[in-house]
């Protein structure tokens, strides 16, 4: 969902310059992305006992990708990159072998993370406002 609405202000919406921002979050963002399938797809070819193993890699190439874009965007995601890097890790050292994690475990550390991310972008849209407001005065 937050693709299809990237694309479509990308092509409906942006101009030159959004467009450039976009590609240059896509180019520091998409490594980490491309690391954490190929991982992914390595470790379901070679073990059901390493796919336990995934949502905190997954994690921690998402934090990852979120630091690498950070020049690009709100300055205060590298807590959400902290947050995700810190969950990666937990996630990792609770994994117990063949045996599964707990959807509530996966899912709450990637679901916190967006509503992190949300409010990271709230707060910094907020005080953007209001600065332009204070600025008009």
């Amino acid at each position: 969902m937050g693709a299809s609405e990237i694309v479509y202000n990308y092509i409906v919406h942006d101009n030159a310059l959004a467009r450039r921002r976009t590609r240059r979050v896509i180019g520091r963002l998409l490594p980490s992305l491309l690391a954490g399938a190929i991982v992914t797809v390595c470790f379901a070819h070679l073990s059901a006992a390493l796919v336990p193993l995934l949502p905190g890699l997954w994690a921690i190439c998402f934090g990852i990708g979120i630091f690498a874009s950070r020049p690009y965007i709100v300055r205060a995601s590298g807590w959400v990159a902290l947050y995700f890097y810190v969950m990666g890790v937990a996630l990792l050292w609770t994994a117990r072998g063949p045996e599964t994690l707990s959807a509530w475990a996966v899912g709450g550390t990637f679901g916190v993370g967006q509503l992190l991310t949300a409010a990271v972008l709230y707060w910094n849209l907020e005080n953007d406002t209001s600065n332009h407001e204070k600025e008009e005065e």
